[in-house]
């Protein structure tokens, strides 16, 4: 993977943005699921989100972390 050390900090050049482990990325998608699930936020606003802390979740792959927020948002988006 190509990148560069930025203040001791791995950068990497593919997304521009230090790079994070998929354990993190599922814990923080799991908090803001309970978020939404309890009322206290969007599914929309949660996933706009965590796609700008996370640029890996941009990628395509099965079992999606984001993929249990799709019924809270199509509920958001079409109304219930």
């Amino acid at each position: 993977m190509s990148g560069f050390y930025r203040d001791g900090e791995w950068v990497s050049a593919v997304v521009g943005g230090p790079t994070e482990s998929t354990e993190e990325a599922e814990r923080a998608c799991a908090e803001a699921l309970k978020r939404v699930e309890s009322g206290e936020s969007t599914a929309r606003t949660e996933m706009k989100e965590l796609l700008a802390r996370f640029p890996s979740l941009k990628k395509d792959r099965p079992n999606h972390p984001l993929l249990p927020f799709a019924g809270f948002y199509a509920k958001e988006v079409f109304g219930e």
